[in-house]
């Protein structure tokens, strides 16, 4: 999270796994406005250092939809660790399970989504795996729109 710095955190959880590595994250940031249709989610832990997973939607729908890396639909999964290394996906999925945009209060914005996605750390293949609920979001700022700026796959 360290583009965005966010000072209004969603309320939830994303947990998982980093390669066999378990992870449960509460410093979560749901980044959305009502003057746009693509939102971004950003969860941080500790493990010895800090720990980013962010993953950009291009689209909000109400429905179920599976992103795939291989059909570059313009969704991204990116892993950060320590604020030094962010390595893309590279493979794999990103299931947006439900995404509740409805109510005029941002508070109430819903977003579930699942994942199981591929990063190569270290010349090897490593798989990131969870799923996350997170309600509450925070409007764009510049600094997140320069990082993700519109697009659609």
């Amino acid at each position: 999270m360290r583009n965005s710095d966010q000072s209004k955190r969603a309320e939830g959880h994303l947990a998982g796994w980093v390669g066999g590595v378990a992870f449960d994250s509460a410093s979560l940031t749901l980044v959305a406005d009502a003057d746009s249709e693509d939102f971004v989610i950003q969860a941080s832990w500790s493990d010895g250092g800090g720990r980013d997973l962010t993953f950009y939607m291009p689209e909000r729908g109400p429905e179920r939809k599976v992103y795939t890396f291989a059909a570059a639909q313009g969704a991204g999964a990116y892993y950060e660790m320590a604020g030094e290394r962010t390595m893309e996906w590279q493979g794999g999925s990103i299931t947006r399970e439900k995404a509740e945009f409805f109510s005029s209060d941002p508070n109430q914005w819903r977003v579930v989504i699942g994942f199981n996605f591929e990063v190569t750390l270290d010349d090897q293949a490593v798989w990131i795996k969870g799923e996350g609920d997170l309600t509450g979001a925070t409007p764009w700022n510049r600094g997140m729109r320069e990082r993700f700026p519109t697009r659609k796959g």
